[in-house]
């Protein structure tokens, strides 16, 4: 092989590595990029209110999607114990006292038929969703 192609071929080994370089910080910088996570979902009826949001990393916004989706506080706490957890410990996820939860139900008819049943007729106020129960 003669020295010019050599020059050559070692001039394109370096702008690769600059090029792969050029990628890993893009990569890096990509993760720790910071994003909003809402602690309860909105697809559970979550807010935007700052006590709803958390600041995380994109990494770390990613992981946890990855592993846990939208699942509810118990089922994440369960996977955690199921899976991470020394097993001489468990992980339990307790409701907060004096937080209201949410109103998901609007009562639009309520009323008692012939037998004595209470029937009524409501909303989801998400997905506006009509219910009857009896």
């Amino acid at each position: 092989m003669s020295t010019s192609k050599r020059k050559q071929r070692k001039r394109m080994n370096r702008e690769e590595w600059e090029i792969s370089q050029a990628r890993k910080r893009k990569q890096k910088a990509e993760r720790s990029r910071i994003e909003r996570h809402h602690r309860r979902p909105r697809c559970r009826g979550g807010s935007n209110e700052d006590i709803n949001i958390s600041h995380v990393t994109n990494g770390e916004h990613d992981a946890y999607h990855y592993l846990f989706g939208v699942d509810h506080p118990r089922e994440v706490a369960k996977q955690l114990s199921d899976r991470w957890l020394d097993p001489d410990y468990y992980l339990i996820a307790i409701r907060r006292s004096g937080r209201k939860k949410p109103n998901r139900f609007r009562v639009l008819h309520k009323w008692e038929d012939d037998k004595g049943n209470v029937v009524i007729i409501g909303q989801k106020s998400r997905k506006g969703e009509s219910i009857i129960s009896v």
